[in-house]
């Protein structure tokens, strides 16, 4: 079981050689010093094979100290080492709080301000990739789905309002966009039926983000949970509107209901929002739910993003602002950049206070600042302004309480339109 094909397989699961090790390690078997070995072989030897033997483990690890070594233990958990044999062998006990970066060569405390939140959960449901992990394996594998609208999704031939019947239109699309499970999430088909695609796939993917969290197993579990939503357009509406009205017209097309039925679904009782700022809807969607977790409208927030894409109206309305490449990928910071290439999915992240994660979470990232603002009108509504850019990028750094030249990664909003790569850059 030790040498699994899983672990020869999955990367993510091996552990680093035991010859790397900062600080000695012992086993809990006899005391010994592991020198040699993958850790992970190690560990499951000691859970699966071997039987713990502190007494002996602890006896001959201080047989081989002198009198002036240090001799303090890092107790985790449950105490595993008898407080008698700790005095019959001068040996204090430390908690983890006490193990501060004097105490371990090279061990440095990460300070993270006040109300600094923890992100313990997320899921998403993107172009090539039904999941975290496989959304992972393509970035990692630089692969790419961009390609003209399928023609199961709607046709862009013959369109009425269209002033060049000729043109191609590109973008990134999930797949099966339709496809929902109305029995498990207690909906009947004619409701289903009417409900917008981006409603769908925000329920599911937001099941799959909160049962990563632990939030369907821990002691923990709490109604105050908040749902805020980026949501841009909603195309479903044209395809409502060409039936007969009916009692789920207006409740399966209107934004509101998008984080809605989500609240609904779960028994949620803090606040349910849909916003939309255009392209950076979901980002101030989770600013959003970080300000109102710190000020205590709710404990946990789900937050992010849906965009799925079911009506050519857009795609023209866009082409003919010269928004849209009519070559197919955006090519940001490029100097043939000549539009964007639309994209669909869904991406959502479960946040709560840092100071309130327990063992229950899993902490995946930390938000240590967010700030939202707008262009000065010194340019058109479509162009980046660099001051107001700058002035909220200072605003935010500040806040994090971060040295500017500690920040190692920045995710630029990168148009491809050449207005856009002019100013961005």
């Amino acid at each position: 079981m030790i040498d699994s094909p899983l672990f020869r397989a999955r990367e993510d699961l091996i552990f680093p050689d035991a010859r790397g090790l900062v600080l000695p390690l012992r086993s809990n078997l006899d005391g010994r010093l592991i020198t040699e070995g993958r850790l992970h072989e190690v560990i499951l030897k000691a859970i699966l094979v071997e039987q713990c033997n502190w007494y002996l483990a602890v006896t001959e690890t201080v047989s081989q100290l002198t009198e002036t070594e240090n001799r303090k233990v890092l107790g985790l958990g449950k105490d595993c080492l008898s407080r008698v044999l700790a005095r019959q062998h001068d040996i204090q006990i430390q908690s983890w709080s006490d193990f501060k970066e004097d105490k371990v060569p090279g061990y440095a405390e990460r300070r993270y301000p006040e109300g600094a939140i923890a992100i313990v959960g997320m899921a998403c449901r993107l172009p090539g990739a039904n999941s975290v992990e496989e959304f992972w394996d393509l970035l990692a594998a630089g692969d790419t789905k961009v390609s003209r609208v399928p023609a199961a999704r709607f046709s862009t031939e013959h369109l009425r309002r269209s002033p060049d019947p000729g043109t191609q239109y590109w973008g990134n699309f999930v797949d099966d966009a339709d496809a929902f499970d109305h029995k498990f999430f207690k909906k009947s088909s004619r409701e289903a039926s009417q409900m917008d695609p981006q409603q769908r796939i925000a329920l599911q993917v937001a099941y799959e983000a909160m049962e990563s969290s632990g939030y369907f197993y821990g002691s923990s579990k709490t109604s105050s949970v908040g749902v805020y939503l980026g949501v841009g357009s909603v195309d479903y509406q044209d395809n409502v509107g060409s039936h007969m009205p009916n009692a789920f017209s207006a409740l399966g097309t209107l934004r509101a209901f998008i984080s809605g039925k989500i609240s609904h679904y779960f028994g949620w009782t803090g606040p349910s929002i849909t916003y939309d700022t255009a392209c950076s809807s979901s980002a101030v969607a989770i600013h959003s739910a970080c300000k109102a977790i710190q000020s205590g409208e709710c404990k946990v927030a789900l937050a992010g993003g849906v965009n799925i894409m079911t009506s050519p109206a857009l795609f023209q309305n866009l082409s003919q602002a010269s928004f849209l490449s009519p070559t197919g990928a955006s090519k940001s910071f490029d100097a043939s950049a000549d539009g964007y290439c639309r994209g669909e999915g869904c991406g959502l992240v479960v946040l709560t206070k840092l100071s309130d994660v327990t063992t229950q979470y899993e902490v995946l990232g930390i938000i240590t600042g967010s700030a939202v603002n707008q262009n000065e009108n010194s340019s058109p509504i479509t162009v980046p302004n660099i001051e107001s850019q700058s002035a909220l990028y200072r605003q935010v750094v500040s806040q994090s309480e971060i040295d500017t030249r500690s920040v190692n990664y920045v995710e630029a909003h990168g148009t491809g339109t050449p207005v856009g790569e002019i100013m961005t850059c």
